[in-house]
């Protein structure tokens, strides 16, 4: 059994004609976790573990011109054990004990960004640059076959860009999006997922005054080293195509599309810590797929 509790204050302030924005946040949460054995033949597996943990937010934007604004934010988040990550333990020595796991804790996570987003003619620009840190992430670790517990290990550091335009040309609403991401593993080989070194993304989009929409996108993957195997980089394709009509009931949407357009071989589902140094799945090659959708009194989210 899981009951929570939360106490939330919010800040929103308005200075210097309506040109500067201050927005903060702050939460306190209770977390308590209450698990009862009932079959206590192979040992009481039950137990109570709490958690308090405090997060925020802090925000500002400032409008430089009526059409640009510059915006940055810093956060505090923690992230809790799960009821399943705290059901086993083990001792010192590996061996598996009944109960919640007495030393797996929660893990940090600090994030700040720093942003510009406006207008110029006929196009919508924005561009983010972002820096978060972790400490004490949750990792499985496999110390035997079917057996999976988890502990708090390592810290690391995550950098990056994101870089969006969208432009309207006659009928055509054109967009673009890139972005790239550098990691930083503090303690290499322990074994902290998204340990690759970069990670990069790009789409471009289009769609018409008569709901006609396609979409390609790239995202690429650095090599990611798990126990003593590495994976070697990889980029992907992706495409997408379809229709969206509005009714008198709401919409309808039909998609068409292909992911892995060239088919690579790659490694996915990436297990830290696994058993037997089985650290890397296969991911699928090509595959299509098609979709209908219908939404009653609403439309659909961009995509």
């Amino acid at each position: 059994m899981l009951t929570t509790w939360g106490w939330v204050t919010e800040l929103d302030a308005r200075l210097v004609g309506d040109r500067l924005r201050l927005r903060g946040a702050g939460r306190l949460d209770r977390y308590r976790y209450a698990l009862k054995d009932r079959l206590l033949t192979d040992g009481n597996g039950g137990g109570e573990r709490s958690f308090t943990v405090a997060t925020g937010l802090l925000g500002a934007v400032w409008r430089l011109e009526p059409a640009v604004d510059v915006f940055s934010n810093l956060s505090l988040a923690y992230d809790v054990p799960t009821l399943s990550e705290l059901a086993e333990s083990t001792s010192s020595g590996g061996t598996p004990e009944s109960g919640l796991n007495p030393d797996l804790g929660e893990s940090l996570i600090q994030s700040a960004e720093l942003g510009v987003r406006g207008s110029v003619g006929a196009f919508e620009l924005e561009a983010t640059a972002f820096a978060a840190r972790s400490e004490d992430e949750i990792v499985a670790n496999e110390i035997a076959d079917g057996l999976t517990v988890f502990e708090n290990t390592g810290a690391s550091d995550r950098s990056g860009l994101e870089l969006a335009v969208r432009t309207a040309v006659g009928p055509l609403d054109l967009s673009a999006q890139a972005s790239a991401l550098r990691s930083e593993v503090e303690q290499p080989g322990r074994g902290i997922p998204g340990a690759s070194s970069w990670l990069a993304y790009g789409q471009l989009r289009y769609r018409d005054r008569s709901g006609m929409f396609a979409a390609v996108e790239t995202r690429g993957r650095g090599p990611v080293e798990l126990g003593s195997v590495r994976s070697d980089p990889v980029w992907l394709g992706h495409m997408r195509a379809g229709y969206r009509a509005m009714t008198a009931f709401g919409a309808a949407e039909v998609v068409m599309g292909v992911r892995n357009v060239s088919d690579e071989r790659y490694a996915d589902n990436l297990r830290p810590n696994a058993f037997g140094g089985r650290f890397f799945e296969p991911a699928p090659g090509r595959w299509y797929y098609a979709s209908i959708a219908v939404a009653i009194g609403g439309g659909f989210s961009e995509r």
